[in-house]
């Protein structure tokens, strides 16, 4: 398969990828052409700014920055709040989330999936740069080089809820041919106890770093595109709102999808 996702992400993927855009063109689906969409296949990941949604952003920060300074800073070092765990915070979020899926944003995912599409969970992150833990046992491990373990047909949208420099440890990926090469090679391990990934990747590939003004939104391909997060500096941490967003033959609203949005990311054939 390429990445790291194993036979069963990759076999149910592969099944959904053909039986959603089947479904729902049966259901009256059409499905509307996008010319980003085919960069985002490409390359992995394809990042887009100056969205206007400056207003909805800047309120997702003031609630996002009055919860993480009543929480105590996690060991690992990521501060999480997920709507697969936390329902009470769901009346104050939803309105939110759903002026960010703009219409645009809903025409590209269907134009990506050949079908409707559907938010699965959603999650805010805040990355510190973790007290007592090396680079590679940070965040779950996900310093490390990786492609995600959820079913293959899935993407994630992030939008940045502040504003990511080289100087708050921004997200880094490397295109699907590249993460191609680097499992081709036998270069891959996971964890990279011995380093052998981290620099065959830099010798041999490019590396994007995500980074932007608040507001600014990224598609990435995770279970194709080797990724990995970066270790903010002392003082500084990076702020982070992703959807973790399947397709579907059956057409929801942003509303319902959002209200529906506490499964896990092996969503599977649910």
């Amino acid at each position: 398969f390429k990445n790291s996702g194993g036979l069963v992400s990759n076999s149910i993927g592969a099944y959904i990828k053909r039986r959603d855009p089947y479904k729902a063109k049966k259901l009256g689906f059409h499905k509307k052409e996008n010319s980003m969409v085919d960069s985002l296949k490409e390359k992995g990941f394809l990042i887009l700014d100056d969205l206007q949604n400056e207003k909805t952003i800047s309120q997702l920060s003031v609630f996002w920055n009055k919860y993480a300074d009543q929480q105590e800073p996690p060991e690992s070092g990521r501060l999480e709040l997920s709507s697969v765990d936390n329902e009470k915070d769901e009346d104050r979020l939803i309105p939110l989330l759903e002026d960010l899926i703009t219409e645009d944003i809903q025409i590209f995912l269907e134009s990506y999936f050949g079908s409707y599409s559907r938010i699965i969970n959603y999650h805010l992150y805040r990355n510190r740069k973790p007290p007592h833990l090396s680079e590679l046992d940070s965040y779950g491990a996900t310093a490390n080089w990786h492609t995600d373990g959820s079913t293959s047909e899935s993407i994630k949208l992030f939008f940045m809820l502040s504003d990511v420099t080289e100087n708050n440890g921004p997200m880094e990926a490397i295109s699907i041919e590249d993460s191609r090469n680097v499992f081709m090679s036998n270069k891959f391990s996971y964890p990279d106890n011995r380093g052998e990934t981290r620099k065959f990747i830099n010798e041999k590939a490019q590396i994007f770093s995500f980074q932007g003004k608040a507001g600014s939104l990224y598609y990435a391909l995770t279970n194709d595109a080797l990724h990995r997060a970066t270790i903010p500096k002392d003082g500084e941490y990076r702020d982070l709102l992703v959807f973790y967003i399947t397709s579907s033959y059956k057409k929801r609203s942003v509303n319902q999808q959002l209200k529906e949005a506490n499964y896990r990311e092996i969503y599977g054939l649910q």
